[in-house]
């Protein structure tokens, strides 16, 4: 959007400052049926219609888009606040990217000044975020000089990639863990530079600083991670404290992230512990992962080569399964451009990625993680939250960049994605 005077919005309380077209907009349902976005909740008063999410970019230009035919207004009032009125009003409409999805124009909106969106809050556990240097290459040589002809720093982490994709979806990620240090000092001004919350807890040791490679003849990224300092006992304490009395105020917790292996391996547990019959998206192999499991996270997002070396199993699905019978709800697990799989204990679901131009797989599985926890806050089931959340880890495939999506792609993404019951 230009201005708001030039799209005739009326600046009122909070609901041009403080919310994207895309939540202005609301939610809509996806048909993942079918594959494409519809309008098939706006019949219905049921809470339930919020189910998935309508992706609208602010770049998208309205005017250039056809007007629609005018819709039948809903015989039920419409289960959002304020908007019932919208649909009375002889007004024209907009069919977004011809999607399917027809959505008031924006001189609907002005009708309500006193609409006030809700903000989600997703807390983002990772314990160890990292002071990232992506270095571009155009050749590595072991052994060599090598020329780096670009440096851009920046905050790495699972968890920190996962909250640069739950803000672009709208909602207020809230970052928790360990920095300190000047490295510490770099991470918080950088996070406060992307008007991403945090929380961390101060400890004595530097934060850790981690490389990433970027070289033009490479298929891929190459990493170089430092490992993380021991960390005192009273800091753990003082993690589950925090974790527990921040996740009052949240709807959704990610943990993600690899454990050293000097860090307690029954963290994440109690840290699940520590939660309130919360959605819980988890993201770690090995003992932490089995440890966690007894406390029933959500789901256990996982990569397929993690999977089997945790389980010792080697068929996908029976992996899937032993989880599932030592606590997990349901397992998703990715195989980066090749069909990923949902599994819960009554039937698994096989999403087909489509081919699209890899830029960087970096924070890829973080983005699936991201779409995943958004949608399921909503009230998706988890067959729509997954298909939304690869469309996300897509989408971040074609940035160099981890956890930089377009609200634009992620749209796109969701319709190619098929699905196999």
């Amino acid at each position: 959007l230009s201005s708001p005077k030039e799209r005739g919005w009326k600046r009122s309380s909070t609901f041009y400052e403080k919310s994207s077209i895309f939540q202005r907009l609301e939610l809509f349902s996806l048909n993942r049926q079918s594959e494409i976005f519809n309008r098939k909740c706006l019949s219905s008063s049921d809470s339930g219609c919020e189910n998935l999410i309508q992706l609208v970019s602010n770049s998208w230009n309205f005017d250039s888009i056809p007007s629609s035919k005018e819709p039948t207004p809903p015989a039920a009032p419409l289960p959002w606040r304020g908007f019932s009125n919208v649909w009375k009003k002889k007004s024209r409409r907009r069919n977004v990217l011809g999607m399917g999805i027809v959505v008031p124009s924006f001189s609907s909106f002005s009708s309500l000044p006193s609409y006030k969106l809700s903000r989600m809050k997703i807390l983002c556990c990772g314990i160890f975020p990292a002071l990232q240097r992506t270095l571009e290459l155009k050749t590595l040589e072991i052994g060599s000089a090598n020329r780096v002809r670009s440096v851009t720093q920046s905050v790495g982490g699972k968890a920190t990639n996962a909250a640069r994709v739950l803000k672009t979806l709208g909602t207020a990620p809230l970052l928790v863990g360990f920095a300190g240090g000047d490295t510490g000092e770099a991470v918080k001004q950088l996070l406060d530079e992307e008007k991403i919350e945090h929380a961390f807890i101060e400890i004595d040791r530097p934060t850790r600083i981690s490389q990433t490679l970027l070289v033009d003849d490479a298929d891929d990224f190459t990493e170089l991670i430092e490992d993380c300092d021991v960390i005192a006992s009273k800091h753990w304490k003082t993690l589950i404290k925090n974790v527990q009395a921040l996740e009052k105020e949240s709807d959704a917790l990610i943990l993600a992230g690899t454990l050293p292996a000097h860090a307690p391996q029954e963290i994440y547990r109690e840290l699940l512990r520590a939660t309130e019959n919360k959605i819980v998206i988890i993201d770690t192999p090995g003992i932490p992962l089995l440890a966690a499991l007894e406390a029933r996270p959500t789901l256990v997002k996982i990569n397929a080569d993690e999977l089997l070396k945790t389980t010792g199993i080697s068929d996908i699905e029976e992996a899937a399964q032993d989880l599932i019978a030592q606590g997990a709800i349901a397992v998703g697990i990715t195989q980066g451009a090749n069909t990923a799989t949902l599994v819960t204990q009554n039937e698994t679901v096989r999403f087909n990625i489509p081919p699209v131009d890899i830029k960087s797989t970096l924070g890829c599985g973080d983005s699936v993680n991201a779409g995943i926890a958004f949608a399921l806050q909503k009230g998706s089931t988890l067959k729509e939250a997954y298909l939304l959340g690869l469309a996300c880890g897509t989408a971040n495939a074609q940035t160099a960049r981890p956890g930089v999506v377009e609200l634009e792609q992620i749209a796109k993404q969701a319709q190619e994605i098929s699905i196999q019951q």
